[in-house]
């Protein structure tokens, strides 16, 4: 019963990793996305430049 058990706990486990990853790779999208909007507003010499 445990090594089953084990095993599809691990297959589990990629998948809660993958949705994790996704879910942070959104995040972190947003995050730069946001970034991308707010920076500009209140760094404008910075962003003048690129």
């Amino acid at each position: 019963m445990a090594f089953p058990f084990a095993l599809h706990s691990v297959r589990d486990g990629w998948v809660i990793v993958a949705v994790r990853g996704f879910v942070l790779f959104s995040r972190l999208g947003l995050a730069r996305f946001a970034y991308a909007m707010i920076l500009p507003a209140t760094f404008p010499s910075k962003t003048s430049g690129r």
